[in-house]
């Protein structure tokens, strides 16, 4: 495995709380907000809560060794051993049918993947509730446990069913969490997930990794960042990397080959591939080489005030990510109806761009947000998404560019109907919401990218078959969201985990 493998420092103190953790920590004020209070999220901000500056997992395309020229979408990248699912949310969802209707096969193929997935990380979930039909039956453990706004919601939900909207589901969330009595690694509820889970609760792919090390035929290399692959008549002979320690560009060789860096650092690494390949003619390069698609789901966030936990004094332990799910069944079109929320308590975060959009002024406004601060809440949608030949990674004249038209008018209509709809309903379970309010973040907040080297039945040189081996060269496979040819509403970790071991199956 070929890795940059960038490690965070581990701060450690596993069995204290969120506040306990400010009077143990020598500078706590630069853990917290970051060298310059770099950390503290600007009311300008488009998003509900940031990770802190003490993480360091993420970074921005622009500034990544890519060097990216960006046309109306911002990635976040990653280069740390394990990627950004060392920070992932843990939501999981099964995918279906309707959700697989771009892909060359059923979801019956991911069935037993997804089993092999379920017993290698361990999944909280409940064992039916109202979004069973569509996230599917996953875990062995029982659900998280709900803080008190959560439970009044929900019992709200559960009295009001019948008077609100079918299309409208609430339920738990599926979380990759392990909530088993007597684990070691049981979640503590001490609200230290944005800061990166000190027991280890929150499963992350750096516990995988350390499985691997258990075999003797594994090998990880470290710090080196990768190039392209080298090809030669057809086949991957080896890896053009570049050495960050001591600066030189090296070539590992193989024999099979798995890319994996994500779907657009995937995508970016085989055009660089492709572009170096002396089968592929002059004047096809000089039009400038694009993957076929670049596809990620456009979020929207709705902030609410609940107002029966209006003046209730917040939980002092807590999980910081989402307990509860939302689902909303849309109108038919050619996308998936189902489309994914998840449902966030506030009480729990350090900061946010609310109290600077309360039209008071700073201080009133930190007053009024403490005494709202156990009501708020906010439900945020992952909208779904498909191939368009404006929507790309290209590359020509040795730059690499993503671009990203946000111009799709059957999606704005989901959107618009699934938020409409969300607000009659959160306000019949007691919830209010101004519309001025809902946040509409950049496109590449979703984070769950995709498409950029897709699967099809026919041979397309930009392509993979539905086994993730490239039609380009017969020893490579893809083993990321590059190769799903189309990008449904829900949460794609999950999937894409139970793919790549399909994928593995197949190619070994």
């Amino acid at each position: 495995m070929i890795d940059v493998g960038q490690k965070e420092e581990d701060f450690g103190y596993p069995g204290i709380s969120f506040n306990e953790l400010k009077i143990k920590l020598d500078d706590p004020y630069h853990y917290f907000l970051g060298d310059r209070l770099k950390g503290i999220i600007g009311h300008d901000h488009h998003d509900v809560f940031s990770y802190p500056p003490s993480r360091n997992f993420m970074v921005r395309g622009n500034s990544s060794p890519y060097h990216f020229a960006l046309e109306n979408f911002d990635p976040i990248l990653s280069l740390n051993q394990g990627g950004l699912g060392v920070g992932w949310g843990a939501n999981c969802a099964r995918f279906n049918n309707e959700d697989l209707v771009s892909f060359p096969f059923l979801a019956s193929e991911l069935d037993p993947y997804y089993e092999e997935i379920n017993q290698r990380i361990k999944i909280s979930a409940p064992n039916q509730d109202d979004l069973s039909d569509h996230l599917g039956s996953l875990g062995g453990y029982p659900p998280l446990k709900l803080n008190q706004h959560e439970q009044r919601l929900f019992h709200v939900y559960q009295t009001k069913k019948t008077k609100i909207s079918s299309n409208f589901k609430l339920g738990y969330s599926r979380m990759a969490v392990d909530n088993k009595e007597d684990s070691p690694h049981q979640c503590n509820y001490c609200v230290r997930c944005l800061w990166g889970c000190p027991v280890g609760a929150i499963y992350d792919p750096q516990q995988t990794l350390n499985d691997c090390f258990k075999y003797t035929q594994f090998e990880y290399r470290e710090g080196y960042f990768v190039d392209s692959l080298i090809s030669e008549n057809g086949q991957i002979r080896g890896v053009k990397v570049h050495n960050l320690k001591n600066k030189q560009d090296e070539e590992i060789l193989g024999e099979k080959f798995f890319l994996g860096c994500g779907a657009i650092g995937s995508g970016t690494v085989f055009l660089k591939t492709l572009s170096q390949d002396s089968r592929f003619s002059a004047e096809y390069k000089a039009k400038g080489l694009g993957t076929l698609g670049l596809m990620d789901s456009k979020v929207v966030k709705v902030p609410y005030v609940f107002w029966e936990q209006i003046g209730k004094k917040g939980n002092e332990r807590d999980f910081q990510f989402n307990k509860l799910a939302v689902g909303y069944l849309a109108k038919k079109s050619s996308y998936p109806s189902y489309v994914h929320g998840e449902l966030l308590t506030l009480s729990s975060l350090l900061y946010h761009p609310l109290i600077e959009r309360l039209p008071f002024g700073s201080l009133i406004s930190s007053k009024v947000f403490k005494f709202l601060q156990s009501a708020l809440g906010v439900v945020t949608y992952f909208f779904p998404d498909k191939l368009n030949p404006k929507n790309r990674i290209s590359f020509l004249n040795n730059q690499v560019k993503l671009t990203y038209e946000d111009e799709d008018v059957e999606k704005k209509e989901m959107i618009s109907e699934v938020i409409n709809q969300t607000i009659k309903t959160l306000f019949k379970l007691k919830c209010l919401v101004w519309p001025k309010q809902i946040l509409t973040p950049a496109n590449g907040s979703g984070i769950h990218y995709a498409g950029t080297i897709p699967m099809k039945k026919e041979n397309h040189v930009l392509s993979v078959n539905s086994y993730g081996r490239t039609y380009a060269y017969e020893n490579l496979y893809v083993v990321d969201g590059s190769s799903f040819p189309s990008l449904p509403s829900k949460s794609i970790t999950f999937s894409l985990m139970a793919h790549a071991v399909r994928v593995a199956n197949h190619a070994c």
